[in-house]
């Protein structure tokens, strides 16, 4: 079920990921009761099209106790995938991150970026790169392919969304 233009969504984990808490339109749109989120691994919805440099580069801003902001690429209970630009944020204990539907601009820009990105990180896998390997060279990818565009660094693309 798409998410709505005007439609808003959020979650809270623990410091590991965790769901804690999600809102309805979580519920709704990942196709999980909130009972099935609550408890679960967070990456429950990810989809396995997304570059892990994407989530190393929220993760360095999220450790170091600064918000950021990616568009991702989930996906429901059944497989089917729905775009949503992220907000994150370091609250006291976990992380708060909402959701809204896709729709600037610059989503057309980023998603042959992440797939670029996503098609390096699986030869690096292929030729026996492990995880955070794969998604460091992600990372380089999609900040280089950003330069490349004409951003100075990934905060400047995220700061014209």
């Amino acid at each position: 079920m798409p998410l709505g233009l005007t439609e808003l969504f959020f979650s809270t984990t623990d410091r590991h990921g965790v769901i804690r808490l999600g809102n309805s339109v979580f519920a709704r749109i990942s196709g999980y009761a909130p009972d099935e989120l609550a408890g679960a691994p967070h990456n429950i919805v990810r989809h396995p099209d997304m570059p892990a440099g994407v989530f190393e580069l929220a993760w360095e801003r999220l450790l170091s106790g600064g918000p950021v902001g990616a568009f991702v690429q989930n996906q429901d209970r059944d497989g089917s995938c729905y775009w949503v630009f992220a907000t994150m944020s370091p609250p006291r204990d976990g992380y708060l991150s909402v959701r809204i539907a896709s729709r600037s601009g610059l989503f057309e820009l980023i998603e042959p970026v992440y797939a670029h990105a996503r098609a390096i990180e699986e030869r690096a896998r292929q030729a026996g790169a492990g995880r955070l390997g794969r998604a460091a060279l992600g990372r380089a990818v999609v900040e280089e392919a950003l330069r490349d565009r004409g951003f100075a660094s990934y905060d400047e693309f995220m700061a014209g969304v």
